[in-house]
């Protein structure tokens, strides 16, 4: 493997508001290749704890009808105008992807690592979707843990929906640039007898994509 092409990449890597992203449609061979992308993440145990439903048609409209009724529920005083809003969000893109984290019922398994192999397999995938031209949005919220949708998309007592991927190609505006602070101050080398690492200083605040 090319070690520049390959930093390129990850340095390439956005993701795109939906309402940054064209109309134009997804094909199945992008999507597929995308999630076998995930389904080669790392895993504790190997344990493979990721699941994922592609949500694509009318089924958009049946998730936003979920979302609106588990936000009503979760803010009764809910406007009119936010309810339809909040409706609207899976038809932004033509495709989503719900990520679900199926943890492994070992006892010796724990729920937070099997949490963020599932993290791994979307770095995964939007690096396979910025190969091929394509950007995932990450969308989270406190709706995602209402337990209907959790119910819906066939989650276990302990499973988790941890998001829905917003999937698409860039529209007018094109793919933006990134920014980042200089890794070297992130970094403390600890090369003698004793860890003594300084107080963490925060990172300002670049308004970056993420």
């Amino acid at each position: 493997m090319d070690a520049k092409a390959c930093a390129e990449l990850i340095a390439k890597r956005r993701m795109i508001k939906p309402s940054s992203m064209s109309e134009q449609p997804v094909p199945d061979s992008a999507i597929e290749a995308i999630l076998e992308a995930g389904n080669w993440a790392p895993s504790h145990r190997l344990t493979e704890p990721w699941r994922f439903v592609v949500v694509e048609g009318e089924a958009r409209q049946h998730l936003g009808r979920l979302f609106e009724a588990a936000y009503v529920d979760q803010n009764p005083e809910a406007r009119e105008f936010t309810r339809q809003k909040v409706a609207a969000k899976p038809l932004r893109t033509s495709v989503l992807i719900a990520v679900l984290c199926h943890p492994s019922d070992l006892a010796k398994v724990k729920p937070h690592e099997e949490e963020w192999a599932v993290a791994c397999a979307v770095q995964n995938m939007s690096l396979q979707a910025t190969a091929l031209g394509l950007s995932l949005f990450w969308s989270t919220g406190s709706m995602m843990d209402h337990p209907s949708l959790a119910q819906a998309f066939g989650c276990t007592p302990r499973g988790r929906l941890m998001g829905c991927l917003h999937l698409g190609y860039p529209g007018d505006e094109g793919w933006p640039e990134g920014r980042r602070g200089a890794w070297r101050e992130k970094v403390h080398w600890c090369k003698s007898n004793e860890i003594d690492v300084p107080t963490w200083r925060p990172n300002p605040d670049t308004r970056s994509e993420t």
